[in-house]
């Protein structure tokens, strides 16, 4: 009896430091992060996406001014010092992203060729930014849309979850995930890589500019009207739809 009347107790202890002395502070945290995000980005920042305020409230710094003992007067100075390690926990974070992202990136085998199985690129040649600069490096979401890695950091469905904590009363969501409880929430879509071989580029290698500058025009032998022509992301888009 004792063991559970202490563990009702600390629960009890927890849900109120969440609701009065955390909430508060996370508001207070959601109101200057509005207010930062809509300064000018000073002209060497190195991230051209900046994270979603519940990623923020989970980066060290932030978490533990937020946990801050109780009877502690945290104010916009005392999220100061926080705010000026944006740069570099930022530029942490998206790398942690794009190398969840990149993982992803498979290259199919080349079935005109024998002997070419498919590739994850996991050689280490090219590095996780490098990788999401492919053509190749396109996604594919549960409703068939079609997606680049700048896309994924954008869409709220990352950051959403549904949840009846404390804290998600003040910021609702989560931090960024590729994962939600069904599953992941996109996959390579490697039709994009047949596009580029076809186009007589190699999918290992070749970036969006690449492409862009061969800007080859493709034919669909399928469409009613076979002498359409397109360039390559419209060949993506259709091949996307046509499976």
């Amino acid at each position: 009896v004792r063991q559970q009347l202490e563990t009702t107790m600390n629960d009890y202890r927890i849900r109120r430091l969440e609701s009065a002395v955390y909430n508060p502070r996370r508001k207070l945290l959601v109101e200057l992060y509005n207010t930062y995000v809509r300064q000018t980005a000073p002209p060497n920042a190195i991230v051209d996406l900046l994270p979603n305020v519940i990623d923020l409230a989970h980066f060290v710094a932030f978490d533990a001014i937020i946990k801050l003992p109780e009877g502690t007067d945290v104010n916009a100075e005392t999220f100061k010092p926080a705010f000026e390690q944006i740069p570099t926990v930022v530029q942490e974070w998206r790398a942690g992203v794009d190398a969840q992202l990149a993982a992803l990136v498979v290259i199919p085998g080349d079935s005109s060729t024998s002997g070419v199985a498919e590739d994850d690129l996991s050689d280490g040649k090219l590095k996780p930014a490098e990788r999401l600069k492919l053509a190749s490096a396109v996604f594919q979401d549960r409703l068939d849309d079609l997606m680049v890695s700048i896309d994924l950091l954008d869409q709220w469905g990352f950051n959403h979850c549904h949840s009846d904590s404390i804290a998600s009363r003040v910021i609702p969501g989560r931090p960024w995930s590729l994962m939600d409880e069904r599953g992941p929430l996109v996959k390579c879509f490697t039709g994009a890589a047949h596009v580029v071989r076809a186009c007589g580029m190699d999918p290992r290698t070749a970036t969006v500019e690449d492409m862009d500058k061969r800007d080859i025009r493709l034919g669909c032998n399928y469409c009613p009207h076979k002498t359409t022509k397109m360039n390559w992301r419209t060949a993506v888009s259709l091949l996307v739809h046509s499976q």
